[in-house]
């Protein structure tokens, strides 16, 4: 009788570590189900969220309105506070569409912008060091503009806040002649100089090494307007001025140009896993109470093989 007794004993024993196991694998698989779940959608790329904001004067040239609205903020070519007019061929050495005066006449055809197109092959009027894309602007002199003013390239921004701005300059040939260069913040009514300086052609200013301005960040509000203005220098001895090879990009400061905004996802795995160790907990409680059960089993047989 102690014999059977202590057989139900260890079958009850064993029946209750199964059943625990059994219990604890149940609830770490609900836990580790419920709890795994992302704890919302991931971000997708909406109308409220930060767009990459870039304006890049090469990327953004137009043939067809000047001035023209970007992706981000709006550019114009200007001849003091007008904007140039669409030019179909500026020359016969240099037959480039772009903006310019309205006249078009020899002694009258400065400034002229442009953005190289691929079949102009270093035409003599524009010289050599340019590359396919290139946006060259030709200042005004006293001979080629007649006194009109200065040319300048304005970027507005569609809304107050700061950017980052990066320059370069060249020019494109080698005459002896001389351009100087101002950036600026010009508001209704004060002018705020960020950068100025001279493009000499005597081969130590190139497209390779050209006078460069990195600004980090500029407070712009919406009023603003930032200005690059070109102008035969003061100091020239020839008095005409020249081509101008220009790289001009600016960011607003704080959004991710290089990253789409839904590839930017929350760090999920240090969660996860926190959760797989609920599952591993139920996995370990089963297999333990499988074991148990075993050597329950076991117990039972040789304690029933043994004296009654």
């Amino acid at each position: 009788m102690k014999t059977k007794a202590k057989i139900a004993q260890a079958v009850v024993a064993g029946g209750l570590i199964l059943l625990m196991g059994i219990a604890g694998w149940w609830i770490g698989t609900i836990a580790n189900a419920d709890r795994s779940q992302p704890a919302g959608p991931e971000p997708v790329a909406t109308a409220s969220q930060p767009q990459p904001q870039v304006a890049d004067i090469k990327a953004d040239w137009s043939n067809v309105e000047n001035p023209h609205r970007a992706a981000f903020g709006t550019w114009s070519f200007n001849l003091e506070n007008t904007p140039l007019s669409p030019v179909a061929s500026w020359s016969a050495l240099a037959p480039v569409s772009g903006w310019g005066t309205s006249a078009n006449v020899r002694g009258n055809d400065c400034p002229i912008g442009f953005r190289a197109p691929p079949n102009l092959t270093q035409p003599l009027e524009i010289g050599p060091d340019y590359e396919e894309g290139d946006i060259v602007f030709h200042t005004t002199d006293r001979f080629n503009s007649r006194g009109a003013g200065e040319a300048n390239i304005t970027w507005k921004p569609s809304q107050e806040g700061e950017v980052a701005v990066a320059l370069a300059l060249w020019p494109t040939r080698r005459i002896g002649r001389l351009n100087h260069w101002q950036l600026a913040v010009r508001s209704a009514d004060s002018l705020r100089v960020l950068g100025e300086g001279s493009l000499p052609e005597d081969g130590t200013c190139t497209r390779s090494r050209p006078a460069a301005l990195t600004l980090e960040s500029v407070k712009l509000n919406q009023a603003d307007i930032l200005e690059l203005r070109l102008n035969r220098s003061p100091q020239a001895s020839d008095p005409s001025g020249d081509f101008v090879g220009i790289r001009f990009t600016i960011n607003a400061a704080g959004t991710m140009a290089s990253r789409p905004v839904a590839a930017v996802t929350p760090v999920a795995q240090p969660v996860l896993l926190h959760h797989n160790i609920a599952m591993i907990i139920a996995l370990c409680a089963l297999a333990l109470s499988i074991c148990a059960c075993v050597g329950v089993a076991w117990m039972a047989i040789v304690l029933r093989r043994g004296p009654k």
